[in-house]
């Protein structure tokens, strides 16, 4: 079992004093991984190549397949160098088919010590 760590944003626990925590691997894993994809480089104080900065697509042209393949490649050497303990099996952009200026991530990966897949929607 993890240690106990906040689970981010900050929630107060409604069952007892102080915020919820994440007391799982596999949530631990998926609230990494959000982290790294959000976090723009240079952001992290001593650690100026951390982070994908997806945030930086908002106003990029997502029909450049140059574009996507940047964030693709970005995504995986990102994941690979922070938590090499994860499979990246697939990155997806998916257009959203109500609202055209908005895309979202989808992530699938698989945590071979676990023997457990999940997926990441951003």
């Amino acid at each position: 079992m993890p240690r106990l760590t906040p689970q981010i944003p900050l929630l107060p626990d409604k069952t007892q004093p102080g915020y919820q925590l994440i007391d799982n691997y596999g949530d631990l894993i998926k609230q990494n991984m959000k982290m790294i994809l959000l976090t723009n480089p240079g952001e992290r104080v001593m650690m100026p190549d951390f982070g994908v900065g997806l945030t930086g697509m908002l106003f990029e042209n997502m029909a450049d397949p140059e574009m996507l393949s940047y964030f693709k490649g970005r995504i995986g050497e990102q994941i690979q160098a922070y938590l090499p303990f994860v499979d990246l099996q697939e990155v997806n952009f998916l257009e959203n088919e109500i609202d055209n200026n908005k895309i979202s991530v989808q992530i699938r990966y698989f945590i071979p010590s676990m023997d457990e897949e999940d997926v990441l929607y951003i």
